[in-house]
């Protein structure tokens, strides 16, 4: 099983308070034949020192100027000599016989996936629970219908939401010239899984917890907070162009309802981010923010989307009807106010 040398990517930018916990979980291993590619996104903080005593000679360390998480993986790709690919984020840490595991139950499987832990501050519980009760293949025909039911409830279903915790094959991603979107800042994970599993037939899932990943419910999270635009958490908007691609790819999968399944996740993802965005209003970003979501109500897309939006309990009804109506004030109001709820604001967003 040795025999198979695994690419450990791990992007690295100012994490200086986790990456050596990283490191070590990556070189203690039980599985040895791996090469650690690790990726310096240009850190203006310690984590290059850290990444620097945990020296290993399986380690190569790539310095890169400040360019997001995507570019720094496909960086990790193009450097990557391995037989399978596994992503890691720096502030995540594995089990130690975590590549064993995902080797041991690779079997022919085109995509490995492992369940994962959500480590909160006092808090552990499983990424995956309810998606599947025990470990079990997928054929293509399971394929789809899992991503079906991820189309019509998104967070239940999770499976393909990040690419980290999972085994890929190396052959597949450089032959079909899978990378990550680099004009995205959300929802480069769900592009890059489905760019993928156009070329996949059989997903092995593992039901035993083989990552550990750090949960921040707060707008210290790069998948909540944007930089300079309101638009770079609506990657989605790009994103579901690569599940439709998927479904069309796989002939027999693909038909009119998958259409207003997608649609309806279309409008769920837009209400998730519309809160998220609108948690952040301060009076130097008011307006810009008034004129995205002005622009947004107004998407012949999202209109389109609309019409297919089915609500399933806990779901918003009343955004969506704003959203129709193009009430943008209230709109603003009542997706600051769920953020308000929903999510830790820093005092100078408040």
């Amino acid at each position: 099983m040795d025999k198979n040398l695994i690419s450990v990517i791990i992007p690295v930018y100012n994490c200086q308070k986790y990456v050596g916990r990283c490191l070590l979980s990556v070189i203690n291993q039980t599985y040895g034949n791996i090469e650690i590619i690790i990726i310096d996104d240009g850190s203006t903080d310690s984590s290059l020192s850290v990444i620097k005593s945990r020296d290993d000679s399986r380690m190569k360390v790539i310095n890169s100027r400040h360019r997001g998480v995507s570019i720094a993986r496909n960086i990790g790709i193009e450097n990557s000599n391995g037989d399978f690919i596994f992503f890691m984020d720096a502030d995540d840490f594995l089990e130690s016989d975590t590549l064993e595991l995902l080797m041991k139950n690779q079997n022919g499987a085109d995509l490995v996936i492992g369940d994962f832990k959500k480590i909160r501050e006092g808090d552990t519980g499983s990424g995956n629970a309810g998606v599947f009760r025990e470990s079990k293949l997928l054929n293509k025909r399971d394929i789809i219908d899992y991503v079906k039911k991820f189309l019509t409830k998104t967070n239940k279903f999770p499976l393909f939401d990040n690419c980290w915790g999972k085994l890929f094959k190396a052959p597949i991603i450089k032959e079909n010239k899978v990378f990550f979107d680099v004009n995205l800042c959300t929802s480069e994970d769900v592009a890059f899984n489905f760019d993928y599993l156009k070329y996949v037939e059989k997903v092995f899932f593992l039901n035993k917890p083989i990552y550990n990943h750090l949960v921040r419910d707060n707008f210290l999270s790069a998948s909540l907070f944007f930089q300079k635009e309101p638009e770079e958490l609506f990657g989605y908007r790009k994103a579901f162009n690569s599940v439709l691609k998927f479904f069309e790819n796989c002939h027999f999968g693909y038909d009119y309802n998958v259409n207003k399944e997608i649609a309806n996740a279309y409008v769920n993802y837009t209400i998730i981010q519309l809160i998220r965005c609108c948690g952040q209003i301060t009076e130097k970003n008011r307006e810009k923010i008034y004129k995205f979501i002005r622009s947004l109500v107004n998407e012949t897309r999202l209109r389109y989307c609309l019409r297919f939006y089915n609500p399933l309990k806990g779901d918003s009804k009343i955004i969506p009807l704003l959203i129709k109506l193009k009430f943008i004030m209230m709109i603003i109001w009542i997706c600051k106010y769920k953020a308000r709820k929903r999510y830790k604001i820093p005092r100078i967003l408040h």
